[in-house]
Parts: C-alpha cells; sequence; structure tokens
C-alpha cells in the first residue's frame, strides 16, 4: 500500500523526491524500490522534453475578479474570434473532446481563431504543465474564486463548458458539454465570415 500511495503521484506527472525513494528503499521488496525508481526517471523525462514543446503559451491570470476578468483575459485577443474551453486535467470529458477537436482546431487556427483554455488550481500543477504541453493555446489556471465566478456568470454546472465570443467581443455561443466538433467548426467558420 505504501507502494501504491507513491505510485499515484505519477498520475500528475510528480517524480519522488529523494528523501521519498530513501524511504521506498527500505521496504522489504526490493522491487518496489526499483519500479518506483525507474517510473520516477521516466517521469522527469517526460517533464524535460514536454518542456521544450512549442504552440501553447502560459498567461499570468490577471488579478481581477468577475466581468473585468474575462475582461482583461480577453484584451490581448480583440477583434478575433475566440473559443474559450473551461477544464480541468482529472476530466476525462475534457481531455476526450480536445483530443477530438485537435483536427479541426489545426484549420481553424491557421485562419485565425484563437483557442483559450481556462483551469483552476484543482488541476495539478505538473499535471496541467504536461498536458498543455500537448494543447496548442492561450493558458490561463485561476484561482478557484476566479474560475467560479466565471462559471457562475454563465451559468455553466461543470467541465468541459464553452464559450465563443465573436470579432466584436460578443458573446454567441454558450454550453456546458461537448456537442461535437461538427457544431463547434461551423459556429466558428460562421463567425471568421462575419
Amino acid at each position: 500500500m505504501t507502494a501504491q500511495s507513491f505510485a499515484g503521484k505519477f498520475q500528475e506527472f510528480t517524480p519522488l523526491t529523494e528523501e521519498e525513494l530513501n524511504f521506498v528503499s527500505e521496504l522489504k521488496d526490493p522491487f518496489f524500490y526499483t519500479y518506483l525508481s525507474d517510473k520516477s526517471k521516466e517521469i522527469v523525462a517526460i517533464n524535460e522534453k514536454n518542456k521544450l514543446k512549442g504552440g501553447y503559451t502560459i498567461h499570468e491570470v490577471p488579478q481581477t475578479k468577475g466581468e473585468q476578468l474575462l475582461a482583461d483575459i480577453m484584451k490581448p485577443f480583440e477583434g478575433k474570434v475566440v473559443m474559450i474551453d473551461f477544464w480541468a486535467t482529472w476530466c476525462s470529458p475534457c481531455r476526450s473532446a480536445i483530443k477530438s477537436f485537435e483536427e479541426a482546431k489545426k484549420g481553424l487556427k491557421e485562419k485565425g481563431v484563437v483557442f483559450v483554455y481556462l483551469t483552476d488550481e484543482s488541476s495539478p500543477i505538473n499535471a496541467w504543465q504536461n498536458m498543455i504541453s500537448n494543447i496548442p493555446g492561450e493558458h490561463y489556471r485561476l484561482t478557484p474564486s476566479q474560475f467560479d465566478e466565471l462559471k457562475k456568470k454563465f451559468n455553466y454546472r461543470g467541465v468541459p463548458s464553452y464559450l465563443i465570443i465573436n470579432k466584436k467581443g460578443e458573446q454567441v455561443y454558450s454550453k456546458t458539454g461537448f456537442e461535437g466538433s461538427s457544431v463547434i467548426t461551423n459556429i466558428l467558420k460562421n463567425e471568421l465570415n462575419k
């Protein structure tokens, strides 16, 4: 059970510390130390490799609240069609939607759509940093209260939830749950053509 609790850290892309590895080395069965040590080294290598990937940007979260928070997040993208994805690392429907939208997203990004991803601190930092290296776009990690304020503002019941903003800065789509690539793609293309 001790080894299992340490192995749980790997799901969050967190390697074991020297102190933890020393503790595991004192367990009766040397298999646990060998396995956990090797897995920890693998996580370190993955983390380092992911740091080198491009295509995504981590933004500082504005220290504002409510209406002003979203306005401040949107400022750099004024005049663009923006899709905002409210998601979490632990949310498998979120990850599944991101994956299924990957192909459509490439073409839309080339045409000028901006993809903004918002999560909060319920997504462990190491897991978040590693996952976003495979999610091209603009990334913000909000405080739980900021995230909740935005969810309340748009009446979102959970994640994944989506918001599409047109070139004029107006909300044209808001939905909890992924309706599919074709629905989202059609809305975004329609807004691009206006």
